[in-house]
């Protein structure tokens, strides 16, 4: 009987990264994702950001992307989202003054949990979570 769970266990330890890999690249991927969507949103959110900004963004978020901020009442679909930053990005609404700075992270295996302040705003801190399906984000929920 010994054999027979060797095997199991070998079996086991063989195929479990396999099975983890499928549905997201893991912790590091889902890390990887939440800091190159800071980089882009903060440079969205810049003086002299362009509609290719946007698309930068965008191309980070999956077809079925969600944005949600329960505080606000928002929940928004990609399109409707794209379709308002290129407008606000077009409009020369975002001056570089608000930008987010990571202060804390905790990182699970298909998503990311960052806690972040603006400098120079009231120093309250804010948390946004970040779910992510191998090298794509699906869900971001605001809470501020």
């Amino acid at each position: 009987m010994k054999p027979f769970f060797t095997k199991l266990f070998l079996m086991v330890c063989l195929l479990a990264p396999a099975a983890y890999a499928e549905d997201g690249a893991g912790p590091e991927q889902a890390k990887t994702l939440a800091l190159e969507y800071n980089k882009r949103m903060n440079k969205m959110l810049s003086a002299g950001s362009t509609p290719a900004d946007v698309d930068n963004l965008f191309a980070l978020y999956s077809d079925d992307f969600v944005y949600n901020h329960p505080g606000q009442g928002d929940v928004y679909d990609t399109q409707y989202l794209y379709n308002n930053s290129v407008k606000y990005v077009k409009a020369g609404h975002f001056d570089g003054s608000y930008q987010q700075q990571i202060t804390r992270m905790i990182v699970g295996k298909n998503g990311v949990v960052l806690e972040w302040v603006v400098p120079g705003s009231d120093g309250s801190t804010r948390m946004t979570l970040i779910e992510t399906r191998a090298d794509k984000i699906i869900h971001i929920k605001e809470f501020w």
